[in-house]
C-alpha cells in the first residue's frame, strides 16, 4: 500500500469520518499540510499530522462553543488588539448572524453584522456605501474562508514579536490579510487590528473563485447564508454587460423603480384626496389640515423610500451605488424637512385659533407666537440641512471645527443677526408695544406694522415705512403712545380783549361743563382757566384729557369738543381774537380820528385801585361766581385732582 494512502485511511480511522465521503473529499482540501509532505513510509509523522489534525477539529469546535456561548448570554466580547482577537470576533459574529437569519431573528442578526462590521477596514469604501456594501464584505469574507481553511485560533498569533510582519499577519493560503491601524484621522481606530481595505474590497472576487466549492467546517456553522441572486442565477451573459459601471439588467430596473417612485407620489396624492372628504366629517379640522399640508411632503418621502429600496434590489456598487445613494438620500431628506416644515405651519395655524378665540388678534402674544413659530422654521431648516448632510456622510462636527478662521469671521459677521435675535426675544418678553401701538423710537414715530424676527416695520404718518433692527430697539428708550390710558388735549382759546369778565367765566363755566358731558374726557384732572394776555388776545388755557383705545377716536372726540366750545362762543357772544395790530399814525391822532381817553386825575385812578383791593366794592378775587373751578365743582368733589408742579408743561 502506497504511504499517501495508508495515512489518508488511518486519518480517518482516528476520526472516526470513514463512512462520509463528502468528509472524506473534504479533509484533504482543509490540510495546511500536504500528504505529500509525509516523508514516505514514516508512520510516527503520520500520527502526529492524525494529531493535528484533531487539533484543527477541536479549534473548529472551539469557535461554535464560543458562537454558542456568545448566544446563550446574549453578548459578546468585541476585542481587536490582536489579530487572534480579531479574527475570534469576526468568526463568532458572523456564526451567530447566521444563526439568526436562519431563525429569523432580525433585531440580533443586526446585532451581530454591526459586531463583525467593527473588525473590517471600511476607510476605502465611501462612507455614504458603508451600509450596503459592508455588510456584503463580511458575509463574502465569511464565505470565502469556511471554503478555503478551517481557523485554528491556535495559530493566530497575538504577540507581534511571533509574527514576520509586526504590523499584519496574512491567513496561510490565502491573501485574507489583519493589520494595525495606525490613523490619526481616525483616532478611534488607531492601533485596533483589523481586516485590511484590500481583504474588505476583494472579498467578493475571492468567494466567486471557490464558491463551487464545498465548506470545510461543519455544516452548522458554515458560510453565511447567502444566496446568489435571482437575475444572476437565470438571466443571460449578456444582461451583465456593464454601462458606465452599471449592468444592464440594473438599467432596466433602475426605469422601472423610477416609474414607481413617481407612481407612488401619485397614489399617495391620491389617497389624501380620498381621505380628504371623510376628515372634512370630523369635529376637529386637524386631521384636514395635515392631509392638506403633509401629503405632498409625504409623497416626495415614499417615493425616494421606493428609489432606496432599489438600491438594495438592484446590487448597485462603487461609484454607481454612490451616486445614487446620494441622489436618493437628498430626496428623502428634502422630503421630511419639507414635511416637518409642513407640522411647524399646522401648529402656526391652530396657536392663531387659540389666540383669536382668547381675543388678543393684534397683540403681543399674537406677536410671540409668530416669533416662535419663525424660530422653529429656522430650527427646523437648518437641524434639517445638517442631519441631511451628515446622512450623506460628511461629518458635520468636524466640519463645523474644521471651519477654523472661516467660522470666526463668520460668527463676527453673524454678530448683528444675533443682536437682533436676542432684541427680538426681550421685545417679546419685555413687551414694551404691540402692533398697531403709535410709537417714538430713536426720533422715529409712526404705528407699529410688524415685529419680525430680525426687525420692527414702523408705518410713519406720511406713509413711509421704517424699519429698526430690534438690536437698536431693544437698547434705546421706546415712547409708547399707543400705551397711554388717557390721550392729553392741550390748547389755548383766545378770545376779543373787548370781551367782559363776566362772558370770560361764563365761557370757562361752559367748556367745563362740555367735558363734563362728555363720556370719553377723564373727569377728574382737566383745567379751563383765562390764562394769559396774549399780544392781540386774552388766554384761555384748555387742558384736558381723553379716555379713547387709539388715535383715530381721540380725533373723533377732539373734533366733537371743538365743535361744542364753537357752538357755547355763540350762545355766550364770545368772540375769537385774530392777530391783530393797531398802527397810530400821529396826525390821525391830531385831527382826532384816533379814540381819546377821557380826562381824569390822580384821585380818580387812586380810588378805582383801591376798589379792586380787600374789602373794596369792586373787588371779587374768587370770580363773580358765574365760574367754579372743577376741583371745586359740588358734582366733581372727591374725584377731581389739584395740579402739582407746572401740570406736565
Amino acid at each position: 500500500m502506497k504511504p499517501t494512502l495508508f495515512l489518508t485511511l488511518f486519518t480517518f480511522l482516528a476520526l472516526g469520518l470513514g463512512s462520509s465521503l463528502s468528509a472524506q473529499e473534504a479533509t484533504p482540501a482543509a490540510e495546511t499540510t500536504s500528504a505529500a509532505s509525509v516523508p514516505t513510509q514514516d508512520l510516527d509523522q503520520a500520527k502526529e499530522a492524525t494529531k493535528q489534525e484533531v487539533e484543527k477539529q477541536k479549534a473548529i469546535l472551539s469557535i461554535e462553543e464560543l458562537t454558542q456561548q456568545a448566544s446563550h448570554k446574549g453578548v459578546m466580547k468585541i476585542r481587536l488588539d490582536s489579530p487572534r482577537a480579531t479574527m475570534r470576533t469576526f468568526m463568532v459574529a458572523m456564526n451567530i448572524y447566521l444563526e439568526s437569519v436562519r431563525k429569523e431573528d432580525s433585531s440580533t442578526a443586526s446585532i451581530a453584522m454591526a459586531n463583525a462590521l467593527k473588525t473590517l477596514n471600511l476607510s476605502q469604501i465611501p462612507e455614504i456605501n458603508r451600509a450596503i456594501e459592508g455588510p456584503q464584505a463580511a458575509v463574502f469574507l465569511k464565505e470565502y474562508i469556511d471554503r478555503v481553511i478551517p481557523i485554528d485560533l491556535n495559530r493566530v498569533p497575538t504577540d507581534p514579536e511571533e509574527m514576520a510582519d509586526p504590523y499584519s499577519w496574512t491567513l496561510k493560503d490565502t491573501n485574507v490579510t489583519i493589520a494595525q491601524v495606525t490613523s490619526k484621522e481616525q483616532p478611534e481606530l488607531d492601533g485596533k487590528w483589523l481586516f485590511t481595505p484590500g481583504t474588505v474590497s476583494r472579498a467578493k472576487a475571492w468567494y466567486e473563485a471557490v464558491r463551487n466549492q464545498a465548506y470545510v467546517v461543519p455544516l452548522g456553522i458554515a458560510g453565511a447564508d447567502y444566496q446568489m441572486p435571482w437575475v444572476e442565477r437565470n438571466l443571460p451573459k449578456w444582461a451583465f454587460d456593464e454601462y458606465f459601471e452599471i449592468a444592464l439588467w440594473q438599467w432596466a430596473g433602475l426605469l422601472v423603480f423610477i416609474f414607481l417612485g413617481l407612481a407612488s407620489r401619485m397614489v399617495v396624492k391620491g389617497l389624501s384626496r380620498v381621505i380628504l372628504p371623510y376628515t372634512h366629517k370630523t369635529a376637529t379640522n386637524l386631521d384636514t389640515l395635515i392631509v392638506e399640508r403633509c401629503s405632498g411632503p409625504l409623497a416626495l418621502v415614499v417615493n425616494g423610500l421606493v428609489w432606496m429600496f432599489a438600491l438594495f434590489v438592484l446590487s448597485f456598487s462603487g461609484t454607481a451605488l454612490m451616486v445614487l445613494t446620494y441622489l436618493v438620500r437628498i430626496v428623502v431628506s428634502i422630503g421630511l424637512i419639507w414635511f416637518f416644515y409642513r407640522l411647524v405651519e399646522v401648529v402656526d395655524y391652530y396657536v392663531k385659533q387659540w389666540l383669536a378665540k382668547k381675543g388678543d388678534i393684534t397683540g403681543m402674544d399674537q406677536q410671540l407666537a409668530r416669533l416662535c413659530v419663525q424660530t422653529l422654521k429656522v430650527f427646523v431648516l437648518i437641524f434639517g440641512v445638517l442631519l441631511a448632510v451628515q446622512n450623506l456622510g460628511v461629518n458635520v462636527f468636524s466640519l463645523l471645527a474644521g471651519l477654523g478662521i472661516f467660522g470666526a469671521a463668520l460668527a463676527f459677521a453673524a454678530q448683528d443677526t444675533l443682536k437682533n435675535f436676542f432684541g427680538s426675544i426681550l421685545i417679546m418678553m419685555d413687551r414694551p408695544f404691540k402692533v398697531g401701538d403709535w410709537v417714538i423710537v430713536k426720533g422715529n414715530e409712526g404705528t407699529v406694522e410688524d415685529i419680525g424676527f430680525r426687525s420692527t416695520r414702523i408705518r410713519t404718518f406720511y406713509n413711509s415705512l421704517i424699519t429698526v433692527p430690534n438690536g437698536e430697539v431693544a437698547i434705546n428708550a421706546v415712547d409708547n403712545m399707543g400705551m397711554r390710558t388717557y390721550r392729553r388735549y392741550k390748547t389755548t382759546l383766545g378770545v376779543t380783549y373787548d370781551t367782559p369778565p363776566e362772558k370770560i367765566e361764563a365761557f370757562c363755566e361752559g367748556i367745563k361743563n362740555i367735558i363734563k358731558a362728555n363720556p370719553h374726557t377723564r373727569k377728574d384732572y382737566f383745567h379751563v382757566v383765562a390764562n394769559d394776555f396774549g399780544g392781540s388776545s386774552i388766554n384761555v388755557m384748555l387742558y384736558m384729557f381723553f379716555h379713547v383705545p387709539d388715535w383715530s377716536q381721540e380725533l373723533v372726540q377732539r373734533h366733537n369738543t371743538i365743535c361744542e366750545i364753537i357752538n357755547l362762543a355763540k350762545r355766550l357772544g364770545v368772540e375769537f381774537a385774530f392777530p391783530t395790530q393797531t398802527l397810530h399814525i400821529e396826525s390821525l391822532v391830531k385831527e382826532g380820528v384816533m379814540k381819546q381817553h377821557p380826562a381824569y386825575t390822580r384821585e380818580d385812578l387812586a380810588t378805582g385801585a383801591k376798589e379792586f383791593g380787600p374789602g373794596g366794592a369792586l373787588a371779587h378775587p374768587n370770580g363773580s361766581g358765574l365760574f367754579v373751578p372743577p376741583f371745586e365743582d359740588p358734582d366733581l368733589t372727591g374725584h377731581v385732582k389739584k395740579a402739582g408742579g407746572d401740570g406736565g408743561e
